[in-house]
């Protein structure tokens, strides 16, 4: 399948509202894997979140798989496939609601007659300000803050590290990050992989 117009372009706010037909092709197509399964990271976050270990994840990520695994409290920073509203009235509707829609029209609609936007932050729109504040307040409270799986270049989500104000700060990534200096610990490698090595001594 191609498309007319970069990925950037389309999963813009001006393309959603300007070409909704192309915008909702290319979600449907290249957004929506609703049958994706969490990985091992994701299983053992929520794990440690059971055991009392783990307060809280803040993600940029948007496919809902630390839900999945079974992490309760989670701060979705971008959003969510899993989630649309109507841009209209409000109302919440599934992934697999606005997908039956999808194999019928180009452009999903709520009963009302308002127009569907899945939750997800696009290029040109602001971050969720009461999910920012909720992730600031956890990390300001937070005994240790693990990041992992990021490069910390996305802002505003990147900044929220200067909220940290404990001395355990823990970043693990494949590649090093503008703020490895920072870290009392630093690991390049992949996360799901270091974090098994890590939680082998926990007992809950």
């Amino acid at each position: 399948q191609t498309y007319q117009f970069p990925p950037e372009e389309i999963l813009s706010h001006s393309f959603y509202v300007k070409h909704p037909e192309e915008f909702f092709r290319f979600y449907k197509e290249k957004m929506l894997y609703l049958d994706a399964k969490p990985n091992i990271g994701h299983e053992i976050l929520a794990k440690l979140e059971e055991m009392g270990k783990l307060k809280a994840v803040i993600t940029q990520n948007i496919d809902g798989l630390h839900q999945k695994a079974g992490s309760k409290h989670v701060y979705e920073l971008h959003g969510s496939v899993r989630r649309n509203y109507c841009t209209r009235c409000g109302k919440f509707y599934s992934a697999n609601q606005l997908l039956e829609q999808l194999e019928e029209r180009e452009i999903p609609s709520c009963d009302c007659g308002g127009r569907m936007k899945p939750d997800v932050v696009l290029y040109e729109e602001s971050l969720n300000q009461k999910t920012m504040e909720d992730a600031m307040r956890e990390i300001q409270k937070a005994d240790m803050l693990i990041i992992g799986g990021t490069s910390l270049a996305v802002y505003p989500a990147a900044g929220l590290i200067q909220y940290y104000r404990g001395d355990k700060l823990v970043l693990i990534n494949k590649t090093a990050t503008p703020l490895d200096n920072k870290a009392q610990l630093c690991i390049q490698d992949s996360f799901g992989k270091v974090i098994s090595e890590a939680v082998k001594g926990i007992k809950a």
